[in-house]
């Protein structure tokens, strides 16, 4: 798949630099990112998603060992995401956010809505190396106090104004896409690896929409297949890589 995308993306440069009229949209679009080139045996976009899945799945694999392990009671679980997350405007909402959505996988839907919190401008610790516990250590009461100080606020809300609508988040199901879809609020749910209109609106989606994380296109979906296969990689389907017909490429300029 690497050796396919290289030289695949120096073939469409080497063409726009012969003829530069030739870059537009429409044609890195026909002949680049979806086709329907003859040349082109797999979109450029399947290479995205597979890339974006694969690291999504290498985090989501090492979390999900990782909290599987330590034997969370998901019911009376205190999460804070703390810290900011990719471009400055993104992953400040749940759905947005690569690791709430890993969490909530790992959480196999045991955790309530709301003992989940994403707080871009709270402390954060160095990257813990195994030598830096007491730095770590050192944050857990100021988390513990913000987690409650968020809870008292929210839980008073609902005692002062007693009689009006209720605050609900929004429900966690996605929407389903298809061809006669026009708009979407959120990265959209993908009925399986082959639901390519949905995966590739994803990727429309994560750069489209500021509080999206790039890289996060498909990470949840990565995550919920891993919990679905006990966390064994190699049991899931990469869509974008397995089953594509990535053939080896020659005949560049520079060979």
């Amino acid at each position: 798949m690497v050796d396919y995308s290289c030289r695949l993306t120096e073939r469409r440069l080497e063409r726009a630099l012969d003829n530069p009229s030739s870059l537009t949209m429409a044609t890195v679009r026909r002949d680049y990112l979806d086709g329907p080139a003859g040349d082109l045996p797999v979109p450029f976009s399947r290479v995205m998603v597979a890339t974006f899945f694969l690291t999504g799945m290498d985090t989501a694999h090492r979390l999900i060992t990782w909290l599987d392990g330590l034997g969370i009671a998901w019911e009376r679980a205190m999460v804070i995401i703390a810290g900011r997350a990719g471009r400055p405007t993104a992953g400040v909402t749940e759905e947005s956010n690569s690791v709430a959505g890993v969490v909530r996988a790992v959480g196999r839907g045991r955790m309530a809505r709301d003992r989940l919190f994403i707080a871009p401008h709270a402390p954060v610790f160095a990257t813990f190396d195994g030598t830096n516990l007491a730095a770590v250590t050192a944050l857990e009461g100021e988390y513990r106090r913000m987690w409650a100080t968020l809870r008292a606020i929210s839980d008073l809300g609902g005692q002062m104004f007693d009689g009006y609508p209720r605050f609900e988040a929004r429900p966690a199901d996605r929407v389903r896409v298809g061809a006669d879809s026009q708009t979407v609020h959120e990265k959209p749910a993908v009925a399986g690896p082959g639901d390519w209109f949905a995966l590739t609106t994803r990727l429309r989606v994560v750069m489209e929409d500021p509080r999206q994380l790039l890289s996060g296109a498909v990470t949840d979906y990565a995550a919920s297949q891993l919990v679905r296969t006990s966390n064994d990689p190699s049991a899931v389907i990469v869509p974008g890589l397995d089953g594509e017909p990535y053939p080896h490429l020659n005949g560049s300029r520079n060979e």
